[in-house]
Order: C-alpha cells, then structure tokens, then sequence
C-alpha cells in the first residue's frame, strides 16, 4: 500500500484529486513497471541492499521519482525478506564487542588493537571460520535480509495495483467515506456487506430510493484512538467494492496536507445509477440468500475465540457464522456476526457484537427493533458506551447485552436460556 507522500494530487478550493495516469504517462509507468521487476526474474536469495541498487540503475526522469518511488514500494510489499539461517546476529556482536572491549584495557602506550586476530580468536571459540563470523555481525540489518519469496506480477497489473493504491492512499486520511453501490445480485451484496463486517468498518447501510445501497463510514481521523489500526482497515473498503464488480460512487472527506485542511475526494467505477441498472434485491431475499449459494463468511479472531469458548460449554445451542443480511425496508441494514440455534426446539436467535466503537450505532439498532425488525436478535455492547440494556422493552424480539473487557460466553448461554424459557420474542 502507498503512502500519503506517494500520492500524486491536485489541491483545487476544497476538492481533492489524483492525477491520472493517461497517455503517456500511462506509458512511461508501464515501461517503468517492466524496467523495476527485471532484478526480481533472478533474485533468488538476493541481499535487499542489492536489490535497491538494481532498482536505483533504472533511468527515472526529474518528474518521474514520486512514481517510480511508489511502483518500488508496491513491489517491495510483495516480497518476502528473512535473515538468513545461522548464529544470532545479537549474541556475535556481544562475544566480539566484550572481548574487543577487554583487550583494548589491556593495550599499552602506542599499541593498536589487531582486529583480524581478534576477529579469529572469537570466531574459533564459536565454531565459525572469521569470514563466517563478520558476515553474520550484521545479517539482521533491513538491507541485509535476504529474498525468500516474490508473489508474481505483470507490470499492466503493477500499474493498475498502483491506481488503486493511490486511492488507498488518500482513504488513510479519511474523516467520513460514502459510498453508492448497485451490484447486480443480492449475493453480491451479501459478500460485500460481510467484508465490511470483517473488516469492523463503522458503518451505516441503507437502501437508495432509486435501488443500490449507500454506504456511510467514519474514518479514522474521527476516532479518538486506535486510527492507524482503523485507518488501514478503512483503506481495505477498496478492494471489497473492486471485488464485487459492480459500479460505484466513493465521496470522502479527507484531513491533507500540512494544515490538516478538509477536503472532498471523490472515486469511481462505472455509473452507480441511472436506468437499466438493477434494483436493491428484495429484503427477503437479502435475509434467506434465496436462489443462490451463501457466500462463506469469515470471522475475526476475537469472535472466533469465542465461538470456541462458547462450544466447550457444552449447551444444546449450536453456533456458526451468521450469513444473512436483515434488512428492515425504509429503515436501513443490520449484518449479525453469529447465529445460535437450539438443537431442541429449532429456535434461533442472532447476535451482533457492536463492542464499544460507536454509540450512534446502538442507538440505530435499538431503532431498528422498535420499528419492527422480526428476528431475533441480541446485541453486545461494549459498558464503555453507557448504554442501559431497558432501552429495548421485554417484549420485542431484541435485547441488549451490556458487558465489560471481553464478552463472556456463559453470559450469552443465560440470556439465550432465558429468552427460551420466558418465550420473549416469538417471532422468528
């Protein structure tokens, strides 16, 4: 991925662009893309530092260095760099600096120290030839890692990793992301949808009159904390919308430059309206998947932690990923991340860990139940958003559970236990 001083802008009133690649600009990057992934045909096992010096002998133009920089770094990123097998690097350069240290005390007026002798002595206690020993002082620096492995790449595709990349770039410095989407079938947007769950994107999903769906993201920069993590998480939203093949229409609003001024940057793919273009699948198809395969759905390390905490208890409720899409028409979207089912009597209730990142969203989703959403659903909560679990009344099909640190398992049996017993919630 790219960063912010590898991006080529254009700053105009408040508006934020990339400069495209057209032309032959477009031309000089595919032939530079070729000239930066010769070295790599034959670099098996090539030192970095040698590595970058065949990268420094391609021929790059005065206007050219900001985006030979980023095609270097974009090739960098795919590969693989190890410290070469052999004693610690550390522990060599304690043995010889301790000894090197001592002999120097005992140098009388005018002597020097011999430092190929004294290379030899340390060399021979440790079973290495004094070649071997000099070679290894300093094989854990970055320029002396050496190449395990290339993931391959053509230089079109480099290029166009590189248009992306920009784009990726420039989301890092996001405040607010809207995105218009309209993907050609509801298991498309299924997959979509997951993938920002995955990524625990904060988001708001709802449907657009017209058909699509628009997209609502808080950035990093409006966080109080964690905004690299999230920054680059934020910045996955590109490839997820890539993904799904479907046109789209990106908006953000984008903290730039050294003054940190707002600015609007706007993103495309094709036309994410206009006619001809298909409707937003229906709300039941969205919840059931029908007529289509569900899209496997994977889940963070936490929740999978606690699945697996939740199966060693043994209870009769089964739990697997949730891959429907509950969607209340006029109202908005809400994607679960679990689903339980009780083996005896078929019941099954979803769960939505919404932690501790926003309040707003909570609030949305207590919204939701309130106007209507029939499943039954639990969402977890994180205490740190002082939000009271009276705020849904006994006798919806939703509840709030309010935890604090890490949501205990035994605590979400109970409430799936006394759901069951006091049949809050009938509707399924």
């Amino acid at each position: 991925m790219l960063t912010a001083d590898l991006v080529t802008v254009r700053r105009e009133g408040d508006q934020l662009s990339l400069r495209p690649l057209e032309g032959r600009r477009r031309a000089r990057a595919l032939e530079l893309a070729e000239l930066l992934l010769l070295p790599l045909a034959t670099a098996a096992e090539r030192r970095r530092e040698d590595l970058e010096e065949r990268f420094a002998d391609v021929p790059v133009g005065p206007t050219e260095h900001k985006l030979a920089d980023g095609l270097k770094k974009l090739i960098l990123d795919r590969c693989e760099f190890v410290v070469p097998p052999g004693p610690a690097p550390p522990l060599l350069r304690q043995c010889l600096f301790r000894r090197a240290a001592a002999r120097r005390r005992e140098l009388g007026p005018g002597e020097s120290l011999d430092r190929e002798q004294l290379l030899q002595e340390v060399a021979a206690e440790l079973e290495l030839s004094a070649a071997a020993l000099e070679e290894r002082l300093f094989a854990d620096r970055p320029a002396e890692a050496r190449l395990q492995s290339f993931r391959p790449i053509t230089a079109a595709e480099l290029v166009r990793v590189y248009d992306l990349s920009q784009v990726q770039a420039v989301l890092l410095r996001a405040v607010r992301v809207v995105v218009e989407v309209r993907a050609p079938t509801a298991v498309a947007y299924r997959q979509l949808f997951r993938k920002l769950k995955f990524l625990q994107l904060l988001c708001v999903i709802e449907p657009l009159p017209e058909g699509g769906y628009r997209i609502v993201v808080d950035g990093p920069l409006s966080l109080f904390s964690a905004v690299t993590r999230y920054g680059l998480q934020l910045a996955l939203l590109l490839p997820a919308l890539e993904e799904t093949a479907a046109p789209y229409r990106l908006e953000a609003q984008v903290k730039w430059g050294q003054d940190r001024r707002t600015l609007t940057f706007r993103h495309a793919r094709g036309e994410a309206s206009g006619a001809g273009d298909p409707a937003t699948p229906p709300a039941a198809d969205l919840v059931t998947g029908a007529g289509s395969a569900r899209p496997p759905v994977h889940l963070p390390d936490d929740l999978q932690r606690f699945v697996a905490a939740f199966d060693a208890l043994g209870s009769s409720w089964d739990v697997r990923p949730a891959s429907a899409i509950l969607h209340l028409p006029g109202l908005g979207v809400c994607l679960p991340d679990l689903l339980f089912r009780d083996r005896q009597s078929g019941a099954e209730v979803h769960l939505e860990v919404l932690g501790f990142w926003s309040r707003a969203a909570v609030w949305r989703r207590v919204d939701l139940v309130r106007a209507g959403l029939p499943q039954r659903i639990l969402f977890a909560v994180s205490s740190r958003l002082r939000v009271s679990e009276a705020a849904l009344p006994e006798d919806l099909p939703g509840e709030l559970l309010v935890y604090k640190g890490v949501l205990n398992p035994r605590r979400v049996l109970e409430r799936l236990e006394a759901r069951q017993g006091s049949g809050r919630g009938r509707a399924s």
